[in-house]
C-alpha cells in the first residue's frame, strides 16, 4: 500500500476536479491509502465522493484573500497554495509515500523539503490560461511565469492530460528538458453503470414536446467555454430546419455556477440575454450546477452533445457523452480531436454558427445515423479511454516512484530534527526557540484559535498545528509569559507610543484564560449573542446588479438578492446602502431527483428601503416609517 495525498487548489465542480477525484479513486481501488488536501471545498458545489467521506478532505487557507481589490488572482492562488504545502510539510499528522500535486507547480520545492516523491499533474501551463494586458500585465506575470517553468520541472514525474497539452507543455516551457507522459482521464464507470438513471423529464424544469431532439452542453459558466457559440448555432438552425422540425429542438445548458466567481454570474446573465436576442429563450433551458445524479440523467436523456470551447486541453464532457452513447459536435481543435474522431463518433467542426448548426441539423433529420454515432463513440471509448486503462496507468506511474532510488517520506519528528534543526528540547536553533515563544503566548495561541477552526469533515484543527510530535505531551501555554513579545517591543518598537499601542493590543489576550476551547469562545462571542437574527433590521452595500437583480452584502457569509423597486430605481446602484429586514440567512430548497436540501447560497431579506446613494438622495428621505 503506498500512501498517497493529492494537493489541489479547489475542490469545486470541473474538469481538473473531476479528474483528481477519479486518480484517487482509482489508486483506493489498488489497495493504496488516498488524502486531499485543498483550499476550498464548498459541499454544496463539489462532487460526491468528497462530500460523502469516500476521503478524507483537509482544507487549509481559505482565508487567504483569492484577489486583491479585483487583481492579482494568479498570485493569490500561488500564495494559497504554497500556504497549503507548508501546511502538508510541517503537519505531523499528515505521512505520505507519494504527493500528487496538480494545476499549481508553486508547491512542489516546498514539497520537497520533507517529501521526496512529488507527482505534477499539468492540466495546461497557468500562465496560457492569464488574459494578456500591457505592459504593467507582462512585468507582473514575468517573475511568475519564470517561477512557474522553474518549479514544474522540479516534479518528479510530470505527467500532461494530452498529446495536444504536450506540445503546448513542450513549446511553452522552452528550458525544461523533461518530456511529460501523457496519461488520458477517464471517467468512473463504475459509478454510472451502479446508478439508475432518472428520467429526463424528472430533472427539467419544464415540458419537452412529445417529439423532441434534446442537445445538451455540460460546461462552466466561463467566457472561454464559448457557451454563446451553442446559442449562435441554435439561432442559425433555425434558418436550416422546417418550423416544425426546429418547433422539436430543445438546448439543455448545465453549467457549473459559482456565486463567488464574479465571471459565473455576468456570464450566466449575458447567455440569457443572448438567448432572448436571437429569439430562441423558448427552447434553450438553463440550469445550475447540477448534481452527479442529473447530470447522468441528462446525459443519458439527450440526443447529442455539443462541445463548444476551443483548444481545450483535453475534455471530460466528450469521454462522457461516448459512454453514455451519445456523439458529439465539437470544435475542431486541442483534446477534442484526439477523443472524437469527425463522423464516425460525432463531427468536428469550425468554431462558427454555420459549421455547428449544420452538424445539428443532420443529427436532427437523421436520428437513426444519430444513434449509430453514439453506438461508436461507446466502442472507441472502451477501446481507448477505458477506466481500467486510466487506473493501470496511473498505478504504474505510482509504483515507479516508489521504485526509484530516493530515501523515504521524513517521518515528521525526524524532520523537525534534520530540517527544522528541533532538539529533543525543542530549543536547539533559533527556529525551536521561536516555537517554543508561540507556544508558551496566549496571544498566537488564540491567533491560532481563530485561523484554524475545529470541523469534523477534516478541515486545519489547533492540535495539528501548535503540536510539536505526535508523542511529546502537549505544553500547556503560560498566560504571565510574555517574554517573546517584550523582547519585539523593545527591539523593534523604541518609540513609546507604538509600544502602547502594541501592548494595548496583545494585553488583553494575554490575560485572557488561555485554556478555554474554540467552542467556549465561539458560544460567548458577540456573534453568538445577536440571538435569532429572523426579523432584525441591519444595513447592506450593494455590490452588484443584473437586471433588476440586486446583489447586497450585509455582513453575513451569504448574500441576499432583491428586485429593484420602481420608486428611486436610479438611485439603486452599486455602493448605494439600503436597510433590509432578515427573513432567512440561508435559503435551500430540494432539487428534482434530491432526498436532501442544497443550500442556494442566498440569504433571504426584505428590502425596506434607500439609505444613501452615490447619485443623490432618496425621494422619501426622513420620512420612511420602518
Amino acid at each position: 500500500m503506498v500512501r498517497v495525498a493529492f494537493l489541489h487548489p479547489d475542490l469545486g465542480i470541473g474538469g481538473a476536479e473531476r479528474l483528481v477525484v477519479d486518480a484517487a479513486l482509482a489508486l483506493q481501488s489498488r489497495g493504496h491509502s488516498v488524502r486531499f488536501v485543498t483550499n476550498h471545498h464548498d459541499k454544496s458545489h463539489c462532487f460526491e465522493e468528497t462530500r460523502n467521506g469516500t476521503f478524507p478532505v483537509t482544507v487549509v487557507g481559505d482565508w487567504i484573500p483569492r484577489s486583491i481589490f479585483g487583481f492579482a488572482f494568479a498570485l493569490c492562488a500561488y500564495i494559497r497554495m504554497i500556504y497549503a504545502a507548508l501546511y502538508i510539510v510541517l503537519n505531523s499528522n499528515v505521512e505520505a509515500d507519494v504527493i500528487f500535486c496538480d494545476q499549481i507547480s508553486y508547491a512542489v520545492p516546498i514539497l520537497h523539503l520533507r517529501f521526496s516523491r512529488v507527482l505534477f499533474y499539468c492540466h495546461f501551463p497557468d500562465q496560457l490560461l492569464s488574459k494578456p494586458g500591457g505592459t504593467l500585465k507582462r512585468m507582473y506575470r514575468a517573475p511568475l511565469n519564470w517561477i512557474e517553468e522553474k518549479t514544474t520541472g522540479q516534479a518528479d514525474k510530470i505527467v500532461v492530460n494530452s498529446k495536444f497539452t504536450r506540445s503546448i507543455f513542450k513549446s511553452t516551457f522552452k528550458n525544461l528538458t523533461k518530456l511529460p507522459d501523457v496519461l488520458y482521464p477517464s471517467i468512473n464507470t463504475d459509478l454510472i453503470d451502479g446508478t439508475t438513471p432518472e428520467s429526463l423529464a424528472s430533472v427539467l424544469p419544464v415540458e419537452l414536446p412529445v417529439n423532441a431532439f434534446v442537445f445538451l452542453s455540460i460546461n462552466r459558466y466561463e467566457r472561454k467555454k464559448d457557451l454563446g457559440l451553442a446559442l449562435s448555432a441554435l439561432g442559425h438552425l433555425k434558418t436550416i430546419l422546417t418550423p416544425e422540425q426546429f418547433d422539436n429542438v430543445r438546448v439543455v445548458m448545465a453549467g457549473g455556477y459559482d456565486r463567488r466567481v464574479i465571471e459565473n454570474i455576468d456570464y450566466y446573465a449575458e447567455l440569457v440575454v443572448q438567448a432572448d436576442e436571437l429569439k430562441v429563450s423558448s427552447q434553450v433551458i438553463f440550469l445550475k450546477s447540477p448534481s452527479d445524479a442529473q447530470k447522468l440523467a441528462l446525459l443519458v436523456g439527450c440526443h447529442c452533445v455539443l462541445y463548444t470551447p476551443t483548444n481545450e486541453h483535453f475534455g471530460i464532457v466528450p469521454l462522457e457523452a461516448m459512454y453514455t452513447s451519445k456523439p458529439v459536435i465539437a470544435t475542431n481543435s486541442g483534446g477534442p480531436t484526439e477523443t472524437v474522431v469527425d463522423s464516425k463518433t460525432g463531427y468536428l467542426r469550425k468554431p462558427d454558427a454555420k459549421s455547428f448548426a449544420d452538424a445539428m441539423a443532420v443529427c436532427v433529420r437523421d436520428r437513426e445515423k444519430c444513434k449509430n454515432l453514439g453506438i461508436e463513440g461507446r466502442k472507441r471509448f472502451r477501446d481507448h479511454f477505458s477506466f481500467k486503462a486510466f487506473t493501470n496507468q496511473l498505478d504504474t506511474y505510482i509504483k515507479d516512484l516508489m521504485n526509484d532510488e530516493k530515501s523515504d517520506c521524513l517521518p515528521y519528528h525526524i524532520f523537525q530534527k534534520k530540517i527544522l534543526r528541533v532538539s529533543d528540547a525543542g530549543s536547539a536553533s533559533s527556529f525551536g526557540k521561536f516555537k517554543d515563544s508561540l507556544k508558551e503566548c496566549a496571544f498566537s495561541r488564540n491567533f491560532i484559535l481563530r485561523r484554524f477552526s475545529v470541523a469534523k469533515d477534516g478541515s486545519e484543527s489547533p492540535s495539528q498545528i501548535s503540536s510539536e510530535t505526535s508523542t511529546e505531551p502537549e505544553v500547556e501555554p503560560n498566560p504571565t509569559n510574555t517574554s517573546a513579545i517584550s523582547a519585539i517591543s523593545e527591539t523593534k518598537f523604541e518609540d513609546s507610543r507604538k509600544s502602547r499601542k502594541i501592548d494595548a493590543l496583545i494585553k488583553p489576550a494575554v490575560q485572557g484564560d488561555a485554556s478555554e476551547s474554540f467552542a467556549k469562545l465561539f458560544r460567548e462571542s458577540n456573534f453568538t449573542n445577536l440571538g435569532n437574527p429572523r426579523g432584525k433590521l441591519v444595513y447592506g452595500t450593494i455590490y452588484r446588479i443584473v437586471g433588476d437583480d440586486m446583489y447586497i452584502d450585509f455582513g453575513w457569509k451569504f448574500p441576499c438578492v432583491v428586485k429593484k423597486p420602481s420608486e428611486d430605481a436610479h438611485l439603486y446602484v452599486n455602493k448605494a446602502e439600503v436597510k433590509l429586514r432578515i427573513i432567512d440567512l440561508e435559503m435551500s430548497t430540494i432539487f428534482l431527483g434530491a432526498e436532501k436540501e442544497t443550500s442556494l447560497n442566498e440569504a433571504n431579506c426584505l428590502l425596506v428601503g434607500l439609505v444613501k446613494s452615490p447619485l443623490g438622495v432618496p425621494s422619501n428621505q426622513g420620512s420612511a416609517s420602518y
